[in-house]
């Protein structure tokens, strides 16, 4: 049965309506959601590596206030909710967090906020799908 959901959001539509989806599941199955968020790690070009920290913390700034409101927005619905930032290359990290806490349903967006990744399914969802080892959830816009 599924009873702990994990949604993975970046602040896009894609994951907008992945959250909206995993409201509607979590409150016809009683499970609870655990929210996640990546601050990306970017690759930069060797002359701007000073700036990557200040980018860096602007990331994880944002990142964290949009867990803290989706998470608002999650105990409105009166569901049991959790929050995680992670910090580092985005499906790299869901992966390794999906290891280490074993849940029943992945459900995330098609495409996020990615530089030059908007083009195709996106290659954080695409990687994945393919190397999660729980059901997956993909919502288009």
């Amino acid at each position: 049965m599924l009873k702990n959901l994990v949604v993975a959001l970046d602040g896009s539509k894609s994951s907008e309506k992945a959250l909206a989806t995993a409201l509607e599941l979590g409150k016809a199955l009683s499970a609870s959601l655990t929210l996640i968020s990546v601050a990306p790690l970017h690759a930069m070009p060797a002359g701007a590596a000073t700036a990557m920290p200040i980018i860096h913390d602007a990331e994880v700034k944002a990142h964290t206030e949009l867990l803290q409101k989706l998470r608002d927005q999650v105990a409105l619905a009166r569901l049991p909710v959790s929050t995680v930032l992670l910090d580092g290359f985005v499906a790299e990290e869901i992966l390794r967090y999906l290891d280490q806490h074993p849940a029943d349903l992945l459900i995330m967006g098609a495409r996020g906020l990615s530089v030059g990744q908007r083009w195709f399914l996106g290659s954080v969802s695409d990687a994945v799908v393919h190397h999660a080892k729980l059901p997956v959830l993909i919502v288009r816009e």
